[in-house]
């Protein structure tokens, strides 16, 4: 997985590119955080890198204190997919535990889930971007859904969503020192904060127990049949289970 060099706080990964290769060919699917407005240099950073679509995860309430503008700069078109309410969100006497929050998106928003799947492996020249605030659980949901409809082996699918969880961490930290400074409920932010490649795990085992394939998940919720073969053609037909590297398996590159 490649990050790009966007000014801080952005991260911004593309998830099958390769770390280190000297002419890095962009890969169809980012995944990101959304915590600041972008520079117009970072805009260029992104088009030139072939982004031609943002998929916004957030909620009315996060989009309303924070309008997505890259589509409004640059011609990118965009789609905001709620996963995640007022009703909904997590809340000190609602919500306990990150694997909580995950099997919740798919069982409150299990539609949403699946449409931004469809979303994403739609066919579309250029590169799709993914994100919600931090770029970690919401966002993570999706692209491990995305990735294993396109036949990734489960430990790459984890590999870099731990590898994401690691980018953000400062992130985290930084906000942490906010809440400490606010007298907020430390507590409850660690819960929401920790353990989200066990919950990422937690819920593809409550998929495979509840619909047995990923695949199933998403046509119980909407889908149309085809959307495997999307995903292979996308993304490409998955990784060799042997390798748990971020050098993804060779793929069709995106036009």
């Amino acid at each position: 997985m490649r990050t790009l060099e966007l000014a801080p706080p952005h991260l911004v990964h593309d998830v099958l590119g390769q770390r280190g290769s000297a002419e890095p060919v962009p890969g169809p699917l980012l995944r990101a955080s959304f915590t600041a407005r972008y520079s117009p240099e970072d805009v260029a950073v992104l088009r030139a890198y072939g982004v031609t679509a943002v998929l916004d995860l957030r909620s009315d309430r996060e989009a309303g204190k924070l309008p997505q503008h890259l589509p409004a700069r640059s011609g990118v078109s965009y789609r905001r997919i709620a996963i995640g309410d007022e009703a909904s969100r997590p809340l000190p006497d609602n919500c306990a535990t990150l694997s909580e929050l995950y099997v919740r998106h798919l069982t409150a928003h299990g539609c949403a889930v699946a449409e931004a799947v469809a979303y994403v492996v739609e066919p579309r020249d250029g590169a799709v971007l993914v994100h919600c605030r931090t770029g970690r659980d919401r966002t993570g949901l999706v692209v491990a859904l995305v990735l294993t409809l396109a036949g990734w082996d489960r430990r790459a699918v984890m590999a870099q969503h731990a590898e994401v969880v690691e980018a953000v961490a400062p992130v985290v930290a930084r906000r942490r020192a906010s809440w400490t400074a606010k007298g907020k409920d430390l507590a409850y932010f660690d819960a929401m904060n920790t353990g989200s490649v066990a919950a990422l795990a937690h819920a593809l085992d409550w998929i495979a127990d509840r619909h047995g394939t990923v695949t199933r998940f998403l046509a119980a919720h909407g889908a149309s049949p085809g959307l495997m073969s999307q995903a292979v053609q996308r993304l490409g037909s998955g990784r060799d289970p042997a390798d748990t590297s971020s050098t993804p398996a060779p793929r069709r590159p995106h036009r």
